[in-house]
């Protein structure tokens, strides 16, 4: 076992938990991707500004997943002739999947572009580690390090997600500015790092974005002390997963275009 499920239900306690039968839900805080597009809106709908995780991308059609994942991106839904509205908001999800990224997009005929690859970003599990963890941290097994995360989780889920908000909004009513003006300076921190270590390849400059944005809301936790973060964790990890996303992307794009000559002019 991967462990990935565990991963998904853990980060996304720190905004809640769901119950089933009066016990916790064993997705947590999330959900499974057998929705529909039109039932994943109202999913969105309950997680704005928070954060979804969907398990198991194997449940929904290929184009399914595509336009879901084009959707979420875009800040809103479809517009239907009979709603008054439409789905607008903003949520950041964390998928799980056997497939990568690559292979997804070829499942549901797409082309492998940097559009797509930008929006959900391929991370492959860690290599020399134990499923998906690196490290275990004093467990034997997996599934002793999973039951521990549990354990946790289960008694304090909602309290970080929540504990952030306050201070966020307390900050903000403080200073304004002086917050905005830190969180830029973290972006561009990690920016600055992540092309001189990773890429400087103008292609990727919207991933790292996306990746700096990761690196200056990790940063802001632990200044509230919401995160047991050490010197220069967030940017190792974030700088990790970076490289192995567009190493594992590069390859596909390469591989594609290598085979076809027009799929050039469709990841131009």
């Amino acid at each position: 076992a991967t462990a990935k499920t565990i991963i998904g239900v853990c980060t996304s306690s720190v905004w809640g938990q769901r119950t089933l039968g009066g016990k916790p839900h064993p997705l947590g805080g999330g959900d499974a991707w057998n929705n529909t597009v039109n039932n994943l809106e109202r999913v969105l709908a309950t997680r704005d500004h928070t954060y979804l995780f969907l398990d198991e991308a194997h449940l929904a059609r290929p184009e399914d997943i595509i336009a879901a994942i084009f959707m979420i991106s875009e800040g809103q839904g479809r517009g239907r002739y009979n709603e008054l509205r439409r789905w607008e908001g903003f949520v950041p999800i964390l998928s799980t999947s056997n497939d990568s990224v690559a292979e997804i997009l070829a499942k549901a005929r797409e082309p492998a572009d940097r559009a797509s690859f930008d929006r959900l970003v391929d991370v492959p599990l860690p290599q020399g580690g134990f499923g998906a963890f690196e490290n275990l941290h004093g467990s034997d097994t997996v599934g002793h390090f999973s039951r521990r995360l549990k354990a946790i989780y289960d008694v304090h889920y909602g309290v970080v997600g929540r504990a952030y908000v306050l201070k966020i909004l307390q900050e903000l009513a403080e200073d304004r500015e002086g917050l905005a003006t830190w969180l830029e300076a973290q972006r561009a921190y990690f920016i600055r790092v992540a092309r001189k270590r990773v890429s400087m390849d103008s292609q990727h400059e919207r991933v790292i974005s996306h990746f700096a944005t990761v690196y200056a809301a990790l940063r802001l936790a632990g200044r509230y002390e919401l995160l047991p973060l050490s010197k220069g964790s967030a940017s190792r990890a974030l700088l990790a997963c970076l490289q192995d996303h567009l190493r594992v992307t590069d390859g596909a794009t390469k591989r594609i275009v290598a085979h076809s000559p027009l799929s050039l002019l469709k990841t131009y």
